[in-house]
């Protein structure tokens, strides 16, 4: 009896030493998981900082193109109205 006593004591401490270390993990797992999370939610703030600047940059683009895209319709008009007043100007072929 004294012997079976003795061993439920044991393990019970054994049991107990590993429950501590078993909350000790599991604290550090959290403050991990805290940290992952804060650069996750970091991550994502970069993430749609820089989508949002592109974004932009690509609108300016996109308005920069429509400008010059009606700069070469100008521009080809005024060469089509050349080519056709030349040669009534000049009596020639330009």
């Amino acid at each position: 009896m004294e012997r079976k006593y003795r061993d439920t004591v044991a393990e019970r401490s054994e049991v107990e030493t590993d429950l501590g270390k078993m909350r000790g993990r599991v604290s550090d797992l959290e403050l991990e998981l805290k940290n992952v999370d804060r650069v996750a939610r970091r991550l994502e703030t970069d993430k749609n900082l820089v989508l949002k600047t592109a974004d932009a940059e690509m609108e300016e683009a996109k308005g920069e193109l429509e400008k010059s895209r009606h700069e070469l319709q100008d521009l080809d008009i005024n060469i089509a109205n050349l080519r056709a007043v030349c040669p009534i100007l000049l009596n020639t072929v330009c």
